[in-house]
């Protein structure tokens, strides 16, 4: 389903931000750590994503969403600057996981990410609802 306009779009990234978390539980379960990693990312990606288009951003890649993150919400003050660290190490993790095939990370690593993921996600949540 193709969105119409940007509220539903913002919706949409929203819906899949939280659908991820949703899963990464799952993985967790099963101890697919390294899925973990990867899926904890996404789920903050998309958080991010649906900000950005808030305010009428948007890139093609990774590192400019990235770059976005960092400008929009971390240098304006708009989330604590914890949230810049932190979302530099899940883009590490994230690449580290799906492409150096001798990276294991711990399953106690994933459920400190995956608290903190959840504290981003709910905070751009915030932030959107403040918007409206």
């Amino acid at each position: 389903m193709k969105a119409k306009n940007k509220e539903e779009r913002i919706l949409l990234w929203l819906d899949k931000s939280n659908s991820t978390l949703k899963e990464i539980e799952s993985h967790i379960e099963n101890e697919f750590i390294n899925t973990s990693a990867n899926r904890i990312y996404f789920a903050c990606f998309y958080a991010v994503t649906a900000f950005l288009i808030s305010i009428n951003l948007e890139s093609k890649t990774h590192s400019g969403i990235r770059t976005l993150f960092g400008r929009h919400l971390i240098q304006a003050n708009l989330l604590d600057k914890k949230f810049g660290k932190f979302y530099t190490e899940i883009f590490d993790y994230r690449k580290e996981v799906d492409y150096d095939e001798f990276t294991d990370l711990e399953m106690e690593d994933i459920m400190s990410i995956f608290e903190e993921a959840k504290e981003l996600v709910a905070e751009i949540e915030r932030l959107l609802s403040e918007k409206k």
